[in-house]
């Protein structure tokens, strides 16, 4: 099964680590999918133009240029990162400009920030006006853009609700795909792109809302003839802009890669033949994923071609304890 509007052929890059501070620039091919004249080149971080990538402005991809599907020109990227972690990119051409008209073309780029970092939290925990009350009846999953945007999944309100970063009226979000609304939202996640992906429960699939205004299109996981469960509760698209959700239901993690092809199962066995019951996922910029094992209190750590690892944290009293005789010298 194709996700809509991902990228194809190959159309990803990875920088790699990249120190805070410092920056990386790369020459990136870009497939064309659909024949149009470009109107406007966007490079994105989880939708939101001009931060952690930006368009170099070198490449042979040229506004006011006509391509033929299957056509390919080059964009040049640079990935300056401001945060350390993994940061989720995408370039996209439009046929208008950033962000109308069709797409033309859409792939993933990212990478990981690395070195030291102050945050600081607020003294006083604040509402967010527009998602409080009624707004979001029994909020089950939330998700953050690089713009400040949230988004809340209301499980039984059956909708998604964006509050704008610059205030104002919250966005309800709840698109008719094949005849359904959606029904029992839980999970949220965001590519790189900015598009979001709602786990629709209640309908056995998942949502794809195209952040450009695009058509919402529904993925309908079947793997061995079993559908997704009604009963699944988190999803996640790593940086490659690989879907990931966790089948509750059916104890196992179903993976859809970017680059089209039949969904995958991932069903690590660890501590014998034991099979885990997944509750939530994560994926970090290596491309490693997180499973939470709640069959076992505990989470599978899955590197890259490497068997799956337990970690099983200390409790919290204890970890603090320990670190605090670190820091003293005391061994």
């Amino acid at each position: 099964m194709r996700l809509c509007l991902r990228g194809d052929d190959g159309f990803r890059q990875n920088f790699g680590l990249v120190r805070i501070g410092e920056s990386s620039t790369a020459t990136i091919t870009v497939p064309i999918s659909t024949a149009g004249t470009v109107g406007s080149i966007s490079v994105r971080l989880l939708g939101a133009e001009n931060l952690d990538f930006t368009n170099a402005g070198g490449g042979t991809c040229a506004v006011a240029t006509a391509y033929t599907a299957k056509a390919t020109c080059t964009v040049e990227v640079n990935f300056a990162p401001k945060y350390a972690g993994p940061r989720n990119g995408a370039i996209l051409l439009f046929s208008g400009a950033s962000g109308t008209g069709n797409v033309l073309a859409n792939g993933p780029v990212y990478g990981i920030g690395s070195g030291p970092q102050v945050a600081y939290w607020p003294e006083v925990a604040t509402e967010i006006a527009s998602l409080t009350g009624a707004g979001v009846p029994f909020p089950y999953g939330v998700a953050v853009d690089d713009a400040g945007d949230v988004f809340a999944a209301s499980y039984t309100g059956a909708e998604e609700v964006e509050a704008p970063a610059g205030g104002g009226a919250a966005i309800v979000i709840n698109p008719t795909v094949d005849g359904k609304s959606l029904s029992a939202p839980r999970g949220l996640a965001l590519d790189g792109a900015g598009d979001l992906f709602i786990l629709d429960s209640g309908n056995l699939r998942v949502v794809e809302v195209p952040a450009h205004g695009g058509t919402p299109t529904a993925i309908s996981p079947m793997l061995d003839g079993v559908e997704l469960s009604s009963n699944s509760n988190a999803l996640v698209v790593d940086g490659a802009g690989d879907l990931i959700i966790a089948d509750k239901g059916n104890e196992r993690v179903v993976e859809f890669a970017a680059d089209g092809g039949p969904p995958i199962g991932i069903n690590p066995t660890v501590e014998g033949d034991r099979a885990p019951i997944p509750y939530g996922v994560a994926a970090n910029g290596a491309g490693d994923l997180f499973i939470a094992d709640s069959g076992a209190s505990t989470v599978i750590e899955m590197r890259r071609s490497q068997a799956p690892t337990l970690l099983r944290p200390e409790p919290r009293q204890h970890r603090r304890a320990h670190n605090q005789h670190d820091a003293g010298g005391d061994h």
